[in-house]
């Protein structure tokens, strides 16, 4: 049983306090205020193969379907299919497994000297549980150990522009339907990296 001063915390005390009483337990680089509410994920990335295609596909017709209808006014199974497989680059996708379950996937090449994040896709079940805030901030921080430039596209009506906009990304390009996004950085507690 939580004892009262535990009670009273405010959600915006939560971590000042967690460090005040645990101060050995936690490592601080990658606390995240869903470890002290009870959402805490095991998040692992693993390296896609020939066998992992058809989840890739399903995780990505399900997260975007709505967004890609919005944007074309239309969804088109076999157009959009045949694309995402063309467009596909496995050595460069990652699947997101979160406790034990595969929950969407990331890909991300190097291009011209600069790490591109072309896809990511959480399916909905999973979304807004800190999963997709959790991998970025990951490649956040590959890209500041690799001295790279992380750059981002993302359909217009896609609400995950918030989000990357929270960690640090700001539009630099605008065309019909995507916004084209860098990382400029964040403070270190706004990206969760240090």
């Amino acid at each position: 049983m939580a004892d009262s001063k535990t009670l009273k915390v405010l959600p915006s005390d939560i971590t000042e306090a967690v460090r005040r009483d645990l101060p050995d337990v936690v490592e601080w680089e990658s606390f995240d205020k869903n470890m002290v509410l009870g959402r805490v994920r095991e998040i692992e990335l693993r390296q896609t193969t020939a066998d992992d295609v058809d989840f890739l596909w399903d995780t990505f017709r399900i997260s975007m379907k709505d967004y890609i209808t919005q944007t074309r006014g239309e969804w088109n199974e076999q157009r959009e299919e045949s694309q995402f497989r063309h467009q596909l680059d496995l050595s460069a996708a990652h699947v997101i497994r979160s406790n034990n379950l595969e929950v969407g996937f990331i890909m991300a090449p190097i291009k011209d000297g600069a790490r591109w994040i072309h896809t990511i896709c959480i399916v909905p079940e999973h979304q807004r549980k800190g999963i997709g805030t959790e991998v970025l901030r990951r490649a956040v921080a590959q890209a500041r150990e690799q001295k790279i430039s992380l750059y981002l596209s993302v359909l217009k009506v896609n609400p995950a522009r918030r989000l990357y906009e929270r960690l640090g990304f700001g539009v630099i390009e605008e065309t019909k339907h995507h916004f084209r996004m860098k990382f400029h950085g964040a403070s270190a507690s706004e990206a969760g990296v240090g």
